[in-house]
Order: C-alpha cells, then structure tokens, then sequence
C-alpha cells in the first residue's frame, strides 16, 4: 500500500497445464535464473524451467519482480514449493548460477535436494584468476569425470599445471559441479544451465514491452510451444526422440573400440581400447564407469555389451526418455485468452505503478578486458 492506494509490486505465474505436465512427464530437475526486464518498468523476470523426454526445456513458473534479491527468490522458491507440493525435497535437482544469494536460498527451502551449480558460471570465476586454454580443458575434465577415481586423478593432473588453480578448485564442493559426486537419482547429467538462457533468449522481445503486455507474450509463447512439440512428438521414428537418438548414435560409433565378454545373465566385462575394462549389468541398467546409471542413457560400454546380442539401445534407455514421458509432459493445453479489450471490469482501485528500482548488473567492461574475455567452454 502507498498511503491508502494499492501499488503494483511483482506477480507470479504458475500455469495449471505447465505443472501437471512438470508432475506427469519431467525429472524431478528444475533450473532457476533471473534475467532483466528494460521496458516503461525496469524489473527482473525469475523463472524456473524443467527438463523433458528429449532433454529440452520445459516451462515451469515464472515471475515480475521489482529487483533480484534474497526477498524475492525466497518469495518465488516458496510458491514454487507449494505449487509442486514439495514436501521432502529428496531426489529433486536444483541447477544454478555461482550467486550466492540464490544459493542460499534453494538450501534454505529445498533441505534435502541436490544443488548443482552452472559449470559456465563456476568457470566465469575460474578464468579471473587462472587463465590458459589447458587449465580450462582440465576443469572441464574434473567436471566430467563419472567416477570419484578418475575425479581425483584429474586432480593430481590439475596440481600439475598449476597449483593456484588446483587450490581454488579444492575450494569448491564437488558435489556442485563434478559428475562424480552426482547422485543418480533424477537420471540427469547436466552441468550447465542452458535451459534458462534458453527460455530467456525466446522472450527477448516481450522484456522491453510493458508488464502486462510482456506477461501475455510469455504466456503465448509457452502455449505454442507445448502445442508445438505435441505435433514434434507425432514425427519421432522410435521410442525415444532425436536429441537422445542422436547421443545414442555418438556412444554406438564409440562402443567399436570395445569388447564385451560375456558373463551370464545379461552381465558382461568389457574390454576398451586404452586397457580399462569395465563391469556391465544390463538387467538393473548399470555399468561401472558410472555415466549408465547417472543419466539413463547406454554409455559406450553398454553400448558394446548390448550388441553383442544385436539388441536396440533404445530398449535399455531409462522410461524418462520414452515417447509415452513426452507425451505426457505436453498432453495438458494452456487455454486461449481473448484481448484485453474483453476482460471482466471489476470494481477495484487502480494499481499505482511500480516504484524504480536501479537493477544490479554487470560492471562495464574496458576494450581491453572485452578483447581478452574467452569463449565459453562447450556444453559437455
């Protein structure tokens, strides 16, 4: 309230078709990001976007916020919690930025989930004091190491280049950035969080517009894009769609540098070409090099175990990848809306506009700071 007038302050979103899809069709992983509002009204949009059957993004909540603080995460982390009736946080996945701020506030509300943080964002930080192309090769190595062995020997190797950089990542809690320490749970090996950038890419356009105006393209974005991909689904050859046929493909054309034994029981030990040789169980989907059983998809190994009796990849891949999880992610539809033109009049006080708030962002950079700034490591 300003004096005795109603003063608009932020709005959330929660659209009944996104979260029974979410509950119906998706893995239990959510990625959260804010991203600035430049319009008659200068704010932050704080959305939160899960992940589908064919690894793409999938609109969950979103959010106007006057300004990206503690107040207004929490604010939006607790209605998510209640949308999503979270009452034991075990077994969800939470993906973020480096901010600590948001950091604290997903351990605050979600006690017991796994938090993982953006290895783009983790590296940002890396880069300013430790520079060098084979530095950031290996810390993207330490960051896919699927074993705590291999994690560790990454590491020796790390100490080796540079010992201010092994120090710093010594610093940082494996369980936030290294495949090692993942839990399997969530069948979801994501180190990076490109589902946000994604969603904050598509709504370019609406985050100059004025609120209403930008709430409503967002809600027609997302209501096409869940018509969309229920046609896209209508086209996959298979059981499983092109993203994860594709990963597939790359890990079958690996899997000829392997040779399976076989042991009994759908349990094989399989010989790679470096000397290693691995552990396959193809009954309870696991395979010893951990990367099978933390993301649900045939690692080469098992890729090589199961063409030794020329059987399908697709049939050992976990259910979440299936056609019938895709499906039944984008089956609910989000309702058309008329203009604003023919809305209900009620008889309620006008809102007064929302107070300025100068938004955070990113000291500018010098010319020669922006010549220096590297690429971004690739998505693993």
């Amino acid at each position: 309230m300003e004096g005795d007038r109603p003063q608009f302050q932020r709005i959330y979103i929660y659209l009944a078709a996104c979260k029974k899809g979410f509950l119906d069709g998706c893995r239990p992983v959510v990625c959260l990001d804010g991203c600035h509002v430049k319009g008659p009204h200068p704010g932050q949009v704080l959305s939160a976007m899960g992940v589908d059957a064919n690894n793409g993004m999938f609109p969950l909540a979103y959010a106007y916020v006057e300004i990206e603080s503690n107040s207004t995460w929490l604010w939006f982390l607790e209605l998510l919690s209640g949308d999503l009736n979270i009452t034991n946080s075990h077994g969800y996945v939470f993906m973020t930025d480096k901010q600590k701020r948001l950091k604290d506030d997903v351990d605050a509300i979600f006690l017991h989930a796994e938090h993982r943080h953006c290895l783009k964002h983790l590296y940002r930080n890396f880069y300013l004091e430790h520079r060098g192309l084979a530095l950031k090769h290996q810390m993207e190595a330490i960051a896919r190491a699927t074993m705590v062995p291999w994690f560790h020997a990454d590491m020796r190797n790390m100490l080796q280049l540079s010992k201010p950089a092994h120090d710093w990542l010594v610093e940082k809690d494996p369980r936030h950035w290294s495949m090692a320490y993942f839990k399997s749970d969530s069948k979801c090996d994501m180190l990076m969080n490109n589902l946000c950038e994604a969603f904050n890419r598509s709504i370019m356009d609406a985050r100059d517009k004025p609120i209403l105006t930008m709430l409503e393209r967002i809600r027609l974005y997302i209501m096409l894009l869940m018509a969309g991909r229920r046609v896209f689904c209508e086209k996959w050859h298979g059981q499983v769609g092109p993203r994860i046929r594709k990963i597939l493909e790359k890990n079958k054309g690996k899997a000829q540098w392997c040779i399976p034994k076989a042991a009994g029981q759908n349990k094989f030990e399989v010989m790679h070409h470096s000397g290693r040789t691995f552990t396959v169980d193809l009954n309870a989907r696991s395979c010893s090099c951990h990367a099978w059983d933390l993301n649900g998809i045939p690692y080469l190994h098992a890729c090589a175990a199961i063409s030794w009796f020329h059987g399908n990849p697709e049939d050992f891949c976990d259910a979440v990848y299936k056609k019938e999880a895709y499906l039944r992610a984008y089956e609910p539809m989000i309702m058309p809306m008329t203009s604003q033109d023919q809305w209900m009049k009620i008889n309620l006080p006008t809102l007064l506009p929302l107070k300025y708030h100068k938004q955070p962002g990113r000291p500018k950079k010098t010319r020669k700071q922006a010549v220096e700034e590297p690429k971004q490591p690739a998505n693993p």
